[in-house]
């Protein structure tokens, strides 16, 4: 490959990565063949062998992404820590569900989940980017059960594991019923928080 700049390769490897994520989620990870990824980023497969070197690859540096786009709006909200820590993230992740702009990246992510039980490195990397967040929502437990807004009988990792489970859960069944309110949802689950806090 000729000598570029660093910001045209990144360029370029983003365009690769957004064909691939329309074309996974109209066709799904398996159909999709690494024609379908060329012909909608209009290069020639040897063009994308350059920032590439398989469909895999691509999958996992969508995966990567998806990670880090997940990560960044979260951290700064919980930071905080506490039980509003927890509800701003939860207002924070229901009221992006109806962002058609991201129903791509939520349908392949969904995909992936799937995609993890029967691949070891798509495991690891989902696993890892919930890891990423399981942490600080730990801590955000703890501080509210220290400032008396939670219960100290809850076990921080059971709830920081429940939360998750509710947001991953939640998304899936925006997927299959698009019609959900997922505002609602979101009030739902800030009411289940403030419950808990008063009980």
């Amino acid at each position: 490959m000729p000598k570029v700049s660093d910001a045209y390769v990144e360029q370029r490897r983003e365009q690769i990565l957004d064909a691939a994520l329309r074309c996974f989620s109209l066709q799904g990870l398996h159909r999709t063949t690494l024609d379908d990824i060329c012909a909608d980023v209009g290069l020639s497969k040897g063009a994308v062998y350059n920032y590439f070197k398989s469909k895999k690859e691509i999958v996992q540096a969508l995966r990567d992404r998806s990670a880090a786009d997940e990560e960044a709006p979260m951290s700064p909200l919980v930071e905080p820590g506490g039980l509003e820590g927890l509800r701003a993230v939860a207002r924070e992740v229901f009221g992006r569900m109806d962002d058609r702009s991201e129903r791509d990246a939520r349908r392949v992510g969904a995909m992936l989940w799937s995609e993890a039980l029967l691949d070891s490195e798509i495991l690891r990397s989902q696993v890892d980017s919930t890891e990423a967040y399981r942490p600080k929502f730990d801590a955000a437990i703890v501080a509210a059960q220290e400032a008396g807004t939670l219960p100290s009988s809850i076990e921080p990792r059971a709830l920081s594991v429940l939360i998750l489970g509710a947001v991953i859960g939640v998304q899936l069944q925006h997927e299959w019923e698009p019609g959900i309110d997922v505002g609602a949802v979101g009030e739902a689950f800030d009411a289940l928080l403030t419950a808990s806090g008063n009980a």
